[in-house]
């Protein structure tokens, strides 16, 4: 005899306890602390050297928005960083990848993002940091951190 879901129904979720879960004698517990980072740290990219000095303070201390141009391939900031940067040769990037156009758009490359670009690439997000901007929404505030050594 099989029940059915019904409209008021209320169906119990597993919440973290000290106790195991009686089916698969597991515990649950989930930390999402690391949501509310904003702080992302990165290291320079093989073409940060191209910026000037007030391109590398403006990538360091300014805040920067989530731009709606978010999926699993890259995160657009809505901030622009005018440079005069022309395209590169085609060169591999990989997930964490942050490039910026020539008309000033910082693209930051997620998990799905493609293997190779024109860009220049000036950071890469370090890996333990990629999870969080891959996970903020748009109109969420993040600041890069720059790794030195």
């Amino acid at each position: 005899d099989q029940e059915f879901v019904q409209s008021g129904d209320q169906l119990p979720y597993l919440i973290y306890s000290e106790k195991t879960h009686p089916l698969t004698n597991s515990r649950a517990k989930w930390n999402w602390d690391y949501l509310s980072n904003e702080i992302i740290s990165a290291y320079p990219g093989p073409e940060f050297d191209l910026l000037s000095l007030d391109q590398k303070l403006q990538l360091e201390n300014q805040e920067f928005t989530i731009s709606q141009l978010k999926n699993g391939m890259a995160v657009q900031l809505k901030e622009l960083l005018p440079n005069q940067l022309g395209s590169i040769y085609t060169a591999p990037v990989f997930p964490g990848t942050v490039q910026l156009t020539h008309g000033g758009k910082i693209i930051c490359l997620l998990q799905d993002a493609q293997v190779t670009g024109g860009y220049p690439r000036i950071l890469q997000i370090h890996e333990d940091d990629l999870k969080i901007i891959a996970q903020k929404k748009p109109n969420q505030k993040i600041r890069f951190q720059l790794i030195t050594s």
